[in-house]
């Protein structure tokens, strides 16, 4: 039994996990009637605390400080640089649609009268190609990933 009072975390400790306390806490809790008492008033407040409704409200808060943080300008013009590359995408691809369209009847023949070994010789570099391009592009968003989380903290 230790011959002063226990100290309040010893205390709360107790209170929390009666399993894990010390024999000599466990000890001086029964023959002091001054540490029951704290103990009692700290097992009132941890209850109280475990039965408080959580708190909730009725708005986002998130919503109300995105709304009155300003835009960087950065982002302004990677929206406007989206938008053009789109546009571009839309473009090519519409011209490539319409050839495909328009010369469906001469498509068999161009493909025939090529040699397989320059079919494979492209199709070889083409892979190569996506194979650089998706590794940049990953490279590029690990990156980026990296860079937020710095900021995050």
């Amino acid at each position: 039994m230790k011959a002063t009072h226990l100290t309040d975390e010893e205390i709360q400790q107790y209170v929390l996990d009666r399993d894990a306390a010390d024999a000599a806490i466990t000890g001086h809790f029964h023959g002091c009637r001054h540490c029951q008492e704290k103990a009692e008033t700290y097992r009132r407040v941890f209850t109280g605390l475990r039965e408080q409704p959580h708190e909730s409200f009725d708005f986002s808060v998130t919503e109300l400080v995105m709304h009155q943080l300003p835009v960087p300008a950065r982002v302004e013009k990677a929206q406007k640089e989206n938008g053009l590359i789109y546009a571009f995408i839309s473009v090519v691809a519409a011209i490539v649609g319409f050839s495909l369209y328009f010369f469906r009847r001469y498509m068999t023949s161009i493909f025939e009268s090529i040699a397989p070994l320059f079919i494979y010789l492209v199709l070889t570099a083409f892979m190569t190609l996506s194979i650089f391009l998706v590794v940049d592009i990953y490279k590029k968003y690990k990156k980026k990933i990296h860079t937020l989380d710095l900021y995050r903290g």
